[in-house]
């Protein structure tokens, strides 16, 4: 039987130690498991290296780490070294349901011709934003 394709997902991180632990947590928990994991510190200036430098023992996330040049530019430095046949993107400070990944590779195997998939969000948040968005 043959594999399923390769996944590379691409967590662009600046300054989000706090929710990154979690982003890299609900993508190593899809039932989909054939990923890898490309977490780009675009010149973070708190512990997020440390917290990704956690997962890298795994073998699935690899981390980079470069200056600070924007979320484009982190996205594209992860594409250049990515082996997937598929990319999906997710930002540091989201998270994803344990089935996303294999509900959209079903769309992609319905639908040769696909392109691209998207799904549903459901928004939340913390409590500290919560507080801030409050007082402005």
């Amino acid at each position: 039987m043959k594999s399923p394709p390769l996944i590379s997902v691409i967590i662009p991180v600046y300054n989000c130690e706090k929710y990154l632990a979690e982003a890299i947590s609900s993508v190593l928990s899809q039932s989909y498991k054939n990923t890898e994991v490309l977490v780009v510190d675009d010149g973070s200036t708190d512990n997020s290296r440390s917290v990704a430098e956690r997962f890298t023992k795994q073998g699935r996330v690899k981390y980079l780490f470069q200056r600070n040049l924007g979320i484009g530019a982190a996205r594209n430095s992860a594409i250049a070294i990515a082996k997937g046949k598929f990319l999906a993107l997710l930002d540091a400070d989201d998270l994803w349901v344990d089935d996303k990944l294999a509900l959209q590779m079903k769309e992609f195997e319905k639908d040769r011709e696909l392109d691209m998939a998207f799904g549903f969000v459901q928004q939340f948040r913390s409590e500290e934003h919560t507080s801030e968005l409050q007082s402005h």
